[in-house]
């Protein structure tokens, strides 16, 4: 590669790279000089380098292909962070930058000449006999794949960020459409956040000549001056999931930060991803030297970067020769157009070829690539066959037709389906509240692409609720005169060297390995995908699953092609786990009384997706005043629900244990639910108000997928029943211990004896002048009352109930002395006690009989419990030792040298003076019978004496006193 001379003609107006200001980094111990704005990828070809990296299974040499981030041939080390994409990574001053793999002469390449030794799938068929080999021959070959990073140790702390926002409308994709997108909504005066992959917007229309590059820059300008649209520049979407949550991933955002994660949960969303070229599939199509259209287009045109030597252009498209025009006009050599289209050719093409000196093959295809590290010539013959020609080239540029990037949309749970006319596939129907616009429709045409996107704008905003009706239905109108999307003709299917003909550059797939797939029984694409590993490398199919694709149809020799795609996971791309761990995952909540428990010393924590006071600075006074005197938790994280509709009992006794029908006014229920397995979930309390309606509480960690949970049963039958969550507009606090009743006795007149309100019963009473919901319960084994009631009032009860309980000895607790003492009374908590396999018979055992009532064959989980009985193979037992011994949750319960189950809550009571604790084991009976169980880890060993919970007032009265 050559630089450019900064005369050349129309390079000044498109290059991005700042040639005034020069920068420096090393590559190895090499120093390379960069300029401002250029790539590293970029800056090592300009440098000479051709080889990038090594293929993981043959250790052929690799070089740049797309200049897109989207394959992982560039993928190197730099500043210590393995796998990083060079031709999409921006130079810094200073940076250092290490190839994975032998970029020079590497001993491992003859793996490529003894490819026949490793067929698809060698390492099952040859290494599972004898068994003592495989350990062995799986670490040498984990040793021996190709470009693979080695973590270094890092000499400096990386900073990783994480934001949560929530516009009205999410834009994926910052070209021509979700420019139009983007714009439509800011006029509309909605909050808009523009994603794009790239480190600058425009995506293909900025590589379009100058009316494309005119076109896109007055749209950026428009855009980057509108207030209410948020631009994220380098930022992948990395999952886009069923209900419209978007995790996305921005590559070095300022602030010194490595990667900023956002979770991005929008009003409404539109796609506009746009189309990748496919690789044109050949003979040794994975040199270094061949490279898509759009890769070439970015080295001449914005980088300043042309080949030394002529280039050869083939594929099946118009776009592939407006791409030989600009090359030409940018003085790039271009030795010919290697098209395999047998007709429709546009005629005004061909006559500005033929004015550019461009030669055309019409009719042909590449065989294969020449060269041994990288493209020295390319040899072509008629699609038919024929007398074969040899070119001498520095680089291929093909393709092989668009593929729309409709991977997110699929992962969101869009249909996606192939059209064999258009040879592409194309999303049949959308998610609710998610729309697509542009090239992704498998358009060219400019102002259809335009008007995809202002209609996928208006069509947001009418779903977010504003009234656009009028201007979806004008947008429609003028799309119906617009070209529609454009064929892409299907490559030539022939192929000389299928054993060299890479149909997955990441895992070095050949279109011989997926035939020998087929032929060994693997015919479904899925079972296809997993022997072969096509499509599961680096670039997680975004530039091969097409090719695979239509081979797998073409092996399945369908009348009419399907091209059956895999199905879509997360994520899109291979990240980092420091952007996973980042930050908050979810928007941190408060509780009315958090600021007020501050004050009062206490010391919040983050738990779940709360923050909640972990203690008040004595936890074994907390826990004392608890058990001696009161106690004030404050109950607030709890889900609070109103459940209420001519259904409201059918849908209450579908999804939970209890029959609501028993409910007696004036009488509360503990209740469970289950899932389909019959597993419990979540647990709470149940009432019953004077109108009828079902007031219930949740565990802290179930109430966001409460609503859900129920409106997914309610639809199911096409029931009449509406859920309201309470959660924020009730607050929640627990007055517990012996002297509970005469701290609240100060402050209303209602009898609260327990003859008047007695244990599990509830009362609409005045507390302080607030309007409460009372329960009588048990959770920390003492006389508790738990106020429900307005969160407005919360911070001004509170501080009447903590002046109040000075004479009592009032010490408010937090959730370290809450956890204690429900485990001195045995509760068991769904979820915290038990695991995805413990069934409410497992869960409860011997207290099933009050919790489930079987009379109920429809509830959710019914059938499996029924079925069941009273058997479970894994249990929830009970356990304590003399003493403070140091056991952790999650230390294992041993049977000899087999694995029981484990410790699910353990802590050391001082109320008790013993250690005591809940394990989930698979035996509970033999441990019932034996007495005993043995705890081991730390590599320590306890045998702990079987107890049966509760281990704190084995009767139960002090809670009901």
């Amino acid at each position: 590669m050559i630089r450019h001379p900064i005369t050349l003609k129309d390079t000044e107006d498109t290059e991005e790279i700042d040639r005034s200001e020069k920068l420096t980094f090393f590559y190895g111990k090499k120093k390379i000089t960069a300029h401002k704005g250029e790539t590293i990828a970029s800056a090592l070809m300009a440098a000479g380098l051709r080889v990038f990296s090594r293929s993981f299974k043959y250790h052929r040499p690799r070089g740049p292909h797309c200049m897109s981030g989207a394959c992982g041939r560039c993928a190197m080390t730099v500043d210590g962070r393995p796998n990083v994409r060079t031709c999409h990574t921006i130079v810094q001053n200073g940076m250092r930058v290490e190839p994975q793999s032998k970029t020079g002469l590497d001993p491992l390449t003859i793996a490529d000449k003894l490819d026949w030794l490793m067929p698809t799938g060698f390492y099952y068929k040859r290494f599972h006999k004898p068994s003592w080999i495989w350990p062995h021959a799986i670490r040498q070959m984990r040793k021996a794949g190709g470009n693979h990073a080695h973590l270094p140790v890092l000499d400096k702390k990386i900073k990783f960020d994480h934001i949560n926002l929530a516009p009205d409308l999410l834009i994926i994709g910052g070209g021509l459409s979700g420019l139009e997108s983007a714009l439509t909504g800011a006029k509309a005066g909605v909050r808009v956040v523009l994603v794009e992959s790239d480190f600058r917007l425009g995506g293909f229309d900025f590589l379009q000549g100058e009316e494309g590059r005119s076109r896109i820059k007055e749209l950026i300008a428009q855009v980057m001056e509108a207030q209410n649209i948020t631009v994220l520049l380098s930022t992948q979407v990395s999952a886009l999931y069923h209900e419209g949550l978007a995790f996305c991933v921005q590559s070095n955002p300022e602030g010194g930060f490595l990667e900023r994660a956002y979770h991005i949960d929008p009003g409404a969303i539109i796609v506009a991803t746009g189309a990748a070229a496919r690789p044109l599939v050949f003979a040794d199509n994975d040199r270094p030297g061949v490279w898509l259209p759009e890769a070439a287009l970015k080295l001449v045109q914005l980088y300043g970067l042309k080949p030394g030597g002529p280039v050869l252009l083939s594929g099946g498209e118009d776009a592939l020769l407006h791409t030989a025009l600009q090359l030409a006009h940018s003085g790039v050599k271009v030795a010919g157009i290697v098209d395999y289209r047998n007709s429709g050719i546009d005629p005004q093409l061909l006559e500005n070829l033929s004015g550019a000196g461009v030669p055309l093959f019409p009719r042909h295809r590449i065989v294969r690539a020449i060269g041994s590290r990288f493209v020295k010539g390319v040899e072509i013959e008629g699609v038919s066959g024929g007398s074969r020609q040899t070119i001498s080239v520095e680089a291929i540029i093909a393709s092989g037709g668009r593929s729309p990037r409709h991977k997110l949309l699929g992962m969101m749970g869009a249909q996606i389906a192939y059209n064999p006319a258009l040879n592409m596939h194309l999303p049949q129907s959308l998610p609710h509240g998610c729309f697509a616009a542009g090239r992704l429709l498998g358009l060219v045409d400019t102002e259809a692409i335009r008007s995809t996107g202002r209609l996928a704008g208006a069509q947001a905003l009418a779903h977010i609720g504003l009234d656009t009706q009028p201007l979806v239905k004008q947008h429609q109108e003028t799309l119906e005169g617009l070209p529609k999307a454009v064929p892409v003709t299907p490559q030539p299917q022939k192929s000389t060297r299928p054993n060299k003909s890479f149909i997955c550059f990441c895992h070095d797939v050949t279109q011989k390995d997926v035939q020998n797939a087929f032929k060994e029984g693997f015919d479904h694409v899925e079972s296809a995908k997993r022997y072969t590993t096509a499509t599961m490398g680096p670039c997680q199919g975004g530039s091969c699953h097409d090719n695979f694709s239509q081979l797998v149809s073409r092996i399945l020799a369908e009348e009419i092609p399907t091209n059956p795609l895999t199905k879509p996971r997360p994520t899109s791309f291979s990240m980092s786990l420091g952007a996973l761990a980042a930050g908050h995952h979810v928007m941190m909540r408060q509780t009315p009384l958090h600021e007020v428990q501050e004050q009062a010393g206490g010391k919040p924590s983050r738990i779940g997706a709360w923050f909640r006071m972990e203690h008040f600075g004595d936890i074994p006074g907390e826990i004392k005043a608890v058990h001696e005197n009161v106690g004030m938790y404050d109950a607030s994280t709890l889900g609070k629900f109103l459940l209420f509709g001519p259904d409201a009992e059918r849908l209450w006794n579908h999804v939970n244990t209890n029959n609501i029908g028993k409910l007696k006014p004036g009488k509360s229920l503990y209740t469970a639910t289950c899932n389909e397995e019959g597993v419990p979930i979540d647990d709470g309390i149940v009432i019953r108000l004077p109108d009828g309606k079902l007031f219930f509480t949740t565990s802290t960690a179930r109430g966001p997928a409460t609503l859900a949970h129920y409106r997914k049963h309610c639809h199911e039958h096409n029931w009449k029943a509406y859920l309201v969550d309470w959660t924020d507009r009730m607050a929640g606090i627990n007055l517990t211990g012996p002297k509970a009743r005469l701290l609240l006795e100060k402050l209303t007149q209602e009898d609260i004896s327990n003859k008047v309100f007695p244990y599990m019963h509830w009362r609409e009473m005045d507390i302080a002048g607030v309007n409460c919901f009372v329960f009588r319960l048990g959770f920390t084994g003492e006389l508790s009352f738990e106020l429900n009631f307005p969160a407005g009032y919360a911070p001004g009860l509170w501080q009447h109930l903590f002046s109040a309980g000075r004479d009592f000895g009032l010490q408010p607790f937090g959730t370290e002395a809450l956890l204690t003492c429900r485990l001195e009374k045995g509760h068991v908590i769904p979820g915290m006690d038990t695991d995805g396999n413990t069934t409410l018979i497992g869960a409860f055992g011997t207290h099933l009989n009050f919790l489930w009532d079987k009379t109920k064959p429809d509830m959710v989980g019914g059938p499996v419990l029924s079925h069941l009985g009273n058997e479970s193979n894994m249990g929830v037992v009970g356990f304590s030792l003399t003493g403070k011994e140091d056991i952790k949750n999650g230390f294992i319960v041993r049977e000899g040298n087999r694995r029981a189950g484990h410790v699910t809550s353990v802590c050391h009571s001082q109320t008790l003076g013993k250690t005591i604790g809940l394990a989930l084991v698979d035996n509970p009976g033999e441990i019932k019978k034996r007495g005993t169980l043995v705890l081991y880890g730390n590599g320590s060993e306890w045998t702990a004496n079987y107890q049966s919970p509760p281990f704190y007032d084995l009767k139960g009265e002090r809670m009901k006193i």
